[in-house]
């Protein structure tokens, strides 16, 4: 997603509502090498992308929300669900990239960025292009571990179909029968 710096005012703020394929923002070749989710993550609908651009000088603030659609597989039951992923306040600044010097040593064209400049984003040029921090902030909302049922990690709040063990374990005749022969010394005092 790309927007002309110059079409963003100092007063008036530009508004995009854009619905967006989840291959512009390149999720699926983000996904395809994340080792760090324990179930497969299909994008199922398009993403709603809301945002705010303001000028501030020559930073520009971003700020909105965004919204998918995707298929997950249950951690517990390895039944697939389909789960809403919501970005709510995203908030964005961006500043102008600094301009690249020759390094004195090896000749390489560089960039030196200022320490205070570190937490931005940059644009170059007049072109301003969100896709790598709007796919960094969606698939953070990815769960890791992914659930179908209530999200709670109390037991008691699963659904028998998710495997209530210890529910079913009441009713299972040969575990009680070990249960009573089980012999605990009584407490004599």
């Amino acid at each position: 997603m790309k927007v002309k710096v110059h079409l963003i005012g100092d007063l008036q703020p530009l508004e995009l509502q854009q619905t967006l394929p989840p291959k512009e923002l390149g999720l699926e070749e983000a996904l395809a090498g994340d080792t760090h989710l324990a179930q497969p993550v299909e994008f199922i609908a398009p993403i709603e992308v809301d945002l705010r651009l303001k000028k501030i000088g020559q930073r520009i603030r971003v700020t909105g929300r965004m919204s998918a659609k995707v298929r997950l597989e249950c951690v517990r039951t390895l039944e697939p669900f389909e789960q809403e992923l919501n970005v709510e306040n995203i908030e964005l600044m961006y500043i102008p990239a600094p301009p690249r010097t020759e390094d004195e040593e090896t000749g390489e064209r560089v960039v030196t960025v200022a320490l205070e400049d570190e937490d931005f984003a940059y644009y170059i040029h007049d072109e301003l292009t969100l896709d790598n921090e709007l796919r960094e902030l969606l698939l953070l909302e990815v769960p890791a571990f992914p659930h179908k049922y209530d999200e709670s990690p109390f037991t008691e709040s699963l659904p028998p179909a998710c495997g209530d063990e210890e529910a079913e374990s009441d009713k299972n005749p040969d575990w009680q029968e070990q249960l009573n022969q089980i012999h605990l010394p009584d407490d004599e005092e």
